[in-house]
């Protein structure tokens, strides 16, 4: 504060009229005379000469002293021993009190934020006796007070006492206060008795720096006190009376002006008569009073009160208590005890007594807290928010303050108790509670908030989604979200994540990667991703903001999400709130594809992002469990629904089922459940009856055209009955359709007929299996297109292509215009290898035919390149052949010899492609799981090996052969003789004796006899390596293969039902025409892919091709239109949808309810046998304490019997 801003608040300190002596030379203010001012000095002086009889009248503080000009301390302090600046000032207690707010709040003064409440801490201002524990409590307590509720702390300022202790407090945990939450203190102290003052004082009036020694010397005038230097701001209040007490009244009147826009409450920390005064005046004032338990002090007789009022429980009988002299007497005797210390406590307890009386009245206890010390312990914050509760319980005002306070403090048994009793959530509550509650991952006042009425829908905007995610990620700075965020926007080289607003476009990418591209995040979809960083910025901030994007469409911020519960969901897995996302996930829809995204999300967060990356998959076996639950549920419920909701679009995930997505997470647990089970089952046998006469099915297989007189087979819907219910729909809406016009509902009933015929097109493989029958071509097509047809027929034609490569490989493969005139018949290659070739290529016909209708292309190019064990074999053995292809129509011998070469190998790999067969088995499923297992572990185990094989072949060759030539041959000779000793082949050791016995000639094996002394310690070099290998490192071996195979034993049922699945999507999606006949298929799909672009043009409804309008209800030209299903989805119609989610919602809805009621079950199981547990530990010590005393009885009894024995 400068010197202008001072006089513009007309600030004035205080002096002495005239001077009143006093002994010593003290004027009657208790200064010195030569410490006032020169002139009064000079008046005194000549009055005195002259023998002024009105020299030695009555003082009066108010009327011998005055406001006197502008004041000359102020500024900013540094003290010397912290190196901490406070902002100070010296003014007359007769200053008004709006201007001290003004100097308080005002940017051009000391800009302090406006606070939302004031603790004013009150007590001893002498040392206090506080165990460590309890000081450590009350600083703890007060600071998390002060810090979560923007509070503004006043005490005495100086140097003792409660005021050093607070000040302390704040030192102690600095380091634990954010910037931004900087807690302001306040210290009201007297200017006359303060040490040091003339420091203060400013000498030149351009400076406002002055520098504060706070060390305190002995002073033979009065008592001085010094400056607390952790305190940020002082008013020094100035009576020109050099004695304690002038700030009382400026402190009480400018507390009760900051009272009215904030909540306020004291807190005394013992103190004497003065402090109890304070206590009764605030009471009086309505003010909350939270009392420190063994303070000490007038503490005592309070905190005894207090306690013994409030146990009684009625009101008559506590207006009774205090009519007792009893009662009083024994709080002053508490009150003696608690001045033990100090001098004439008699005196002291009396006048303490006497406010104690004027405050402890019925109408006032709600007022009064103590903070009670608990095993050395005391929760001051939670005392504070007691207080406030209690204090203004009724008034509806102070609920935002409360709710506040037990929301930063996470009291949600208080808030559920008193705060949430008839209250109207939407009227009181801010949605900036909500966020905070979200954002601190405090789930269980969420939920509170949701309970009691909170609108989700009407405050979750798209700019408030954003808002959200923006504060949540930069706040969490260890998180997955902002690590990923980080490094994506690190990539760029343009700043850091900080100076970024996180746009929806980023969040929908690290979505869209967490599910491995499973589905595309509709915030990576348009308009979503056209909402750039520069457009967010420059509208986020304006009400009803609305973006203009690059085709010129419009994007409201301030528009409501359909599913708001469904992205609060999706935010809180992101943030790893497992809690929180639980409250969504049942409130929200779709709770078992919900359940499955959140685990795979969270399963697949990086392990290098992550620290807690245990946890995690802890996490996620949890959502998955959860799913399991559900879905079992649901199956116990309606099992024909329960298939259904696995199969069916879940629009909220981008159309996915939950199929797709257990799948694709390889969920084990999800995949062995009974209904998915059902489900494979019948997807498998399609319209065959999975229980038919398997001798009946094998004489179909043989001969197909007698399916349908020989097998049983799930019928076909009637057409009358759905005639019937498309009648009954056509009823209901009757009332509606006579709004719309002629035409317009020609156009509904022509939409309707399309979709009709699209749903059953869609679901034909998920008849329930009513009444009704099928044409016999009809069948026909559908028992060659079940996928258990199509796997006997495909492997039937796979055996045989398997022949085929084997007799052209073996028998049949020469060079180019050199083959058997028999079987080339003159061309260039033979006819079988010819067959051979359009065959293979029919196979790369298929492959890209399969990843031309995935419609998750990423993902199945991340099959190819990653880990699907068939996958890799069929694209190596297709390249293999390509390449062996290639290299065989180059007319040259060298490149005839490699492809052949390259075919032999190739072979192999298309001979392991028939393995995947045996996967239908479920006894030989798993093993080859095994295999693959223990290839893996055998590669991290072949480099250990290496080392020790190459260690011991070169050094053995080194030993025996000096100075070799470097060649290829030197190789094996290191290489070989190593690794054949695992198979147990020891041709080495025959060389190694004979050259160690001196018996080697140069006519053997080598052209040169190894040398006698070097084949003697490659002898021992030789024992040495065989011990290590055959018995440590083979032994090794054996035992990670059998822990691979019991580790996949164990689950060996789950693996073999994955695989199965596996097996039946492959075969659900194949043409039932195998290779190489799949050309016809492929031309089929090509002529419905022409179609389906006819009926697209058709829906256009151009004029020019409204002659053809009749095309898209005609349902042969449909079924050849439509997009050929391939992801086994089951289009549900708006009730039918509605009834099969409803029902998933609700169970959902019990099992997770039950679930929480068996927790809370278990804990307050828990806490009973504990109860039980300290019942019995202290009943066992009181048995102890008792025996103890008795011995002791006897004891002294018997040491008095023989005492009085020796005294006789």
């Amino acid at each position: 504060m400068s010197h202008n801003s001072s006089s513009s608040l007309e600030l004035q300190k205080r002096r002495c009229k005239f001077i009143v002596p006093k002994e010593n030379d003290l004027c009657w203010c208790l200064n010195s005379i030569t410490e006032h001012d020169r002139t009064i000095v000079e008046e005194f002086m000549a009055r005195k000469d002259r023998n002024d009889p009105d020299l030695g009248s009555k003082w009066d503080k108010e009327l011998c002293t005055e406001d006197f000009g502008p004041t000359d301390a102020f500024g900013k302090i540094i003290f010397s021993e912290t190196d901490k600046l406070a902002n100070y000032v010296r003014l007359s207690y007769r200053t008004e009190v709006n201007k001290l707010i003004d100097l308080l709040f005002k940017s051009e003064y000391w800009n302090i934020k406006e606070p939302e409440l004031i603790i004013s801490v009150t007590g001893a201002a002498e040392k206090i006796s506080l165990d460590q524990k309890l000081k450590d409590a009350f600083s703890n307590g007060l600071v998390k007070a002060a810090v979560t509720t923007n509070a503004l702390v006043t005490t005495g300022g100086t140097n003792g006492g409660c005021m050093k202790l607070v000040g302390e407090a704040f030192r102690l945990n600095a380091f634990s206060i954010d910037q931004s939450n900087k807690v302001n203190l306040l210290g009201i102290a007297d200017w006359c008795p303060v040490y040091n003052k003339s420091a203060l004082i400013n000498t030149d009036s351009k400076s406002s720096f002055v520098e504060y020694n706070s060390v305190k010397s002995n002073r033979k005038v009065g008592k001085k006190s010094v400056l607390e230097p952790n305190h940020s701001h002082f008013i020094l209040v100035d009576d020109a009376y050099n004695y304690f007490g002038a700030d009382i009244e400026l402190r009480a009147r400018l507390e009760g002006e900051l009272g009215k826009k904030a909540k306020i409450v004291v807190l005394a920390i013992g103190g004497g008569p003065n402090s109890a005064k304070s206590i009764c005046e605030a009471i009086n004032e309505g003010t909350p009073c939270v009392i420190l338990e063994s303070s000490g002090g007038m503490e005592c007789g309070f905190a005894y009160a207090i306690n013994r009022i409030k146990s009684v429980p009625t009101k008559d009988d506590q207006i009774e208590l205090l009519k007792s002299e009893d009662f009083w007497n024994e709080v002053r005797r508490q009150l003696i005890r608690g001045y033990s210390n100090t001098k004439d406590p008699d005196s002291r307890a009396d006048k303490t007594l006497k406010w104690i009386k004027e405050s402890l009245k019925i109408e006032n206890l709600h007022l009064f807290t103590v903070c009670r010390s608990r095993n050395g312990r005391a929760e001051l914050d939670v005392a504070i928010l007691e207080a406030l509760l209690y204090a203004g319980k009724d008034k509806e005002k102070d609920f935002e303050t409360q709710l506040k306070l037990a929301l930063s403090w996470n009291r949600i048994d208080i808030a559920r108790n008193y705060l949430f009793i008839g209250q109207n959530i939407d009227r009181v509550c801010s949605s900036d509670h909500f966020i905070s509650a979200v954002i601190d991952n405090k789930h269980q006042f969420v939920e509170l908030f949701l309970d009691n009425g909170f609108c989700l829908k009407s405050f979750l905007t798209k700019r408030q989604l954003l808002l959200l995610y923006n504060k949540a990620i930069k706040k969490n700075k260890s998180s997955y979200l902002y690590k990923t965020i980080d490094k994506m926007i690190d990539k760029k080289r343009v700043k850091s994540i900080e100076n970024t607003l996180i746009t929806f476009e980023m969040i929908g990418k690290v979505i869209t990667k967490l599910v491995d591209h499973v589905y595309k995040h509709k915030f990576k979809c348009y308009p979503y991703k056209r909402i750039t960083e520069e457009r967010l910025k420059q509208y986020l901030e304006e009400v009803n903001a609305k973006l203009i994007l690059d085709d010129e469409k419009e994007f409201n911020l301030d528009e409501e999400f359909d599913n708001p519960d469904h992205e609060m969901f999706i935010f809180n897995v992101l943030l790893s709130q497992f809690e929180m996302s639980l409250i969504f996930l049942r409130r929200g829809n779709n709770p078992i594809c919900s359940a499955l995204i959140a685990g795979k999300i969270t399963k697949n967060y990086d392990i290098e992002f992550c620290d807690d990356f245990d946890d995690f998959e802890d996490q996620a076996q949890d959502y998955i469990t959860l799913a399991c639950d559900i879905l079992k549920k649901y199956y116990e419920k309606d099992e024909f629904k329960s298939q259904l909701t696995l199969i069916r679009r879940v629009n909220d995930f981008g159309g996915i089922t939950c199929l797709k997505v257990a799948t694709l997470s390889r969920n084990l647990d999800f995949i062995s459940m009974q209904s998915f089970q059902n489900l494979i089952k019948r997807i498998w046998y399609y319209k065959i009856l999975p229980d038919a006469n398997k001798f009946l099915l094998s004489l179909c297989l043989a001969n197909p055209f007698i399916a349908k007189c020989v097998i049983e087979y799930r019928v076909k819907p009637i057409e009358s009955q759905e005639k019937k219910s498309d009648d009954v729909k056509t009823k209901t809406g009757a009332h509606e359709e006579k709004n719309y016009d002629t035409e317009s509902l020609i156009k509904k009933k022509d939409e309707d007929e399309i979709k009709r015929i699209d749903k059953e097109l869609t679901n034909e493989f998920f008849d329930r299996g009513i009444e009704g029958d099928y044409y016999y071509f009809e069948f026909l097509y559908h028992f060659l297109n079940t996928p258990f047809t199509k796997f006997i027929y495909h492997q039937i034609w796979y055996l045989f292509f398997l022949i085929l490569f084997s007799y052209v490989i073996v028998c049949d493969f020469h060079k180019i215009n050199q083959s058997n005139e028999k079987t080339s018949l003159g061309l260039a290659i033979s006819i079988p290898e010819i067959i051979l070739i359009i065959w293979v290529f029919t196979f790369i016909l298929e492959e890209i035919y399969k990843f031309l209708i995935n419609d998750m292309k990423k993902y199945f190019i991340k099959k190819i390149f990653g880990g699907d064990f068939w996958q890799k074999i069929n694209t190596s053995a297709i390249l293999l052949y390509l390449v062996a292809f290639i290299l065989r129509f180059i007319d040259n011998d060298q490149c005839y010899k490699a492809a052949r070469i390259i075919l032999a190998l190739d072979i192999l790999l298309w001979f392991l492609k028939f393995l995947k067969a045996y996967t239908l088995l479920r006894q030989l499923g798993p093993k080859f799981y095994v295999i693959v297992e223990m290839l893996t572990q055998l590669a991290y185990f072949m480099l250990i090996v290496l080392v020790f094989m190459f260690a011991f072949g070169i050094s053995s060759t080194a030993l025996m052969f000096e100075n070799s030539e470097l060649n290829i041959n030197l190789v094996k000779n290191v290489f070989l003789p190593g690794y054949f000793m695992i198979g147990g082949e020891y041709y080495t050791l025959e060389e190694i004796m004979s050259a160690a016995s001196g018996t080697c000639t140069d006519t053997e094996v080598y052209e040169k006899c190894p040398d006698e002394i070097g084949a003697s310690v490659a002898l021992a070099l030789y024992i040495i390596y065989l011990i290590f290998l055959n018995i440590l490192l083979v032994n090794l071996l054996i035992a990670i293969f059998d822990n691979a195979y019991d580790t996949v034993e164990q689950k060996a049922n789950e693996i073999w039902k994955f695989q199965l699945y596996e097996l039946v999507n492959e075969y659900y999606n194949k043409p039932f025409l195998p290779a190489p006949f799949i050309i016809f298929n492929i031309f089929v799909s090509l002529v419905k892919f022409t179609f389906k672009m006819v009926a697209k043009l058709l829906s256009k409804n151009k004029t020019e091709l409204a002659g053809f309008k009749f095309l898209l209800k005609n349902r042969l030209f449909r079924s050849w239109a439509k997009k050929w299903n391939h992801s086994l989805v089951y289009e549900l119609d708006e009730l039918e949808e509605k009834e099969i989610s409803g029902l998933e919602e609700k169970l959902a809805e019990e099992l997770i309810s039950m679930r929480e009621k068996k927790k809370r079950e278990n804990f307050e199981d828990r806490v009973e046998q504990n109860f039980e547990k300290l019942d019995l530990l202290t009943s066992k010590f009181e048995d102890f304490v008792d025996k103890g005393n008795i011995l002791l009885n006897q004891s002294v009894q018997s040491i008095d019997a023989k005492l009085e024995k020796m005294l006789k």
